[in-house]
């Protein structure tokens, strides 16, 4: 017999086997089991705290570019030893002034969201961020912006001596992680969790009175994914703009290379990116995507969209799911998003489900 030198199967039949044996499995999984199981992920990461989380104020500034803010900068604790920067800026609009938490993806960080603070360097560099925050502040929300763990200025000496050419520590955190049982993105999402624990706090100390009681959440790229964790699992999150997300895991995710944060243990019989979203109904849910995307296919963004219009239909909340696909690439373009964002955190009417037509164009 003659032995196969080259090309063979690989692995495919195996994968290939998971992938069906997976899609069956979903099937049949509950939205319980589903959000119980992200819960555990979140919640063995949180179980490293020990104290609840803390804040304190670090800095405090007047901006009157681009958009007249004030701006804070605030240093929040929620696992020990691990402090996070958190920045806090409030429009000088006349209030109430609604609150949005805006998850950076991979990128250099808060700055992709919100721009440099007075008197630091301005890079040049958004990674496709595009400020966004500023946006969501020029609609006249409060926005709040953490640093995320193992992005931009939240690598340690030994993350970057691992590997110095790497512009982020995803690899080396998650496989030291996945090695203890815990997960980057459970990690990450409890910090997140921690910090709407503090936001009220934060709040305080920038004179918001008038804020509203609920809060919204964005994100881009990888942020999008933590963001929707985040409301799966507490529903303080009142509403979610996402984008540059969602597809699919097989359609995106394991069909082109991407960071191994993406990755969770055990998660293909559980959930596909549909089903963790559907979690989110019947609370106010837009996305977002790039028609040239090669990332996120704008074939497995349809899909999604599909998928959650009949998880909406059947909550009878229909009018709470907006989507948006814009002319550009892997980007943030709020253009249409971010208002209608704004909007649902602000009138009461809307956040019952009066927000406009289900297809934003």
């Amino acid at each position: 017999m003659d032995l196969v030198t080259d090309g063979g199967s690989g692995a495919e039949p195996l994968l290939a086997r998971l992938a069906r044996d997976a899609e069956a499995g979903r099937a049949s999984r509950t939205p319980e089991e589903r959000r119980g199981w992200l819960a555990g992920l979140v919640e063995a990461a949180a179980r490293c705290a020990d104290h609840p989380p803390t804040a304190r104020l670090l800095d405090h500034w007047q901006c009157a570019a681009p958009v007249p803010h004030t701006r804070a900068l605030h240093e929040v604790t929620v696992l020990s030893g691990m402090p996070v920067s958190v920045r806090v800026l409030l429009p000088e609009t006349a209030g109430p002034h609604p609150v949005v938490l805006a998850v950076p993806g991979h990128g250099p960080g808060a700055v992709a969201v919100c721009g440099p603070d007075p008197g630091a360097p301005d890079g040049d560099s958004t990674n496709g961020h595009g400020r966004f925050g500023l946006d969501l502040l020029a609609e006249g929300a409060t926005v709040v912006v953490p640093e995320v763990l193992g992005l931009g200025p939240r690598q340690s000496a030994q993350d970057r001596a691992y590997d110095p050419d790497a512009p982020h520590a995803c690899y080396r955190l998650a496989t030291r992680l996945l090695d203890h049982g815990l997960t980057l993105a459970g990690v990450r999402v409890a910090e997140l969790r921690g910090l709407l624990d503090v936001l009220p706090a934060l709040l305080a100390s920038e004179a918001g009175a008038g804020h509203a009681p609920l809060v919204g959440a964005a994100g881009f790229s990888g942020g999008a994914p933590l963001a929707a964790v985040l409301g799966a699992v507490d529903d303080r999150v009142s509403a979610l703009a996402l984008t540059g997300w969602p597809g699919s895991y097989e359609g995106s995710i394991h069909a082109v290379r991407h960071c191994l944060c993406n990755h969770l243990p055990g998660q293909a019989p559980l959930l596909e990116q549909a089903d963790l979203l559907a979690l989110l109904a019947p609370r106010p849910l837009g996305v977002a995507t790039g028609r040239q995307d090669p990332i996120f296919s704008l074939e497995g963004f349809e899909q999604v969209v599909r998928a959650l219009a009949g998880v909406y239909g059947q909550a009878g909340a229909t009018d709470r799911l907006v989507h948006h696909v814009h002319p550009g690439g892997h980007e943030v373009d709020g253009s249409r998003l971010w208002p209608w964002l704004v909007r649902v955190l602000r009138e009461p009417d809307q956040r019952q489900g009066q927000v406009g037509s289900p297809t934003i164009t």
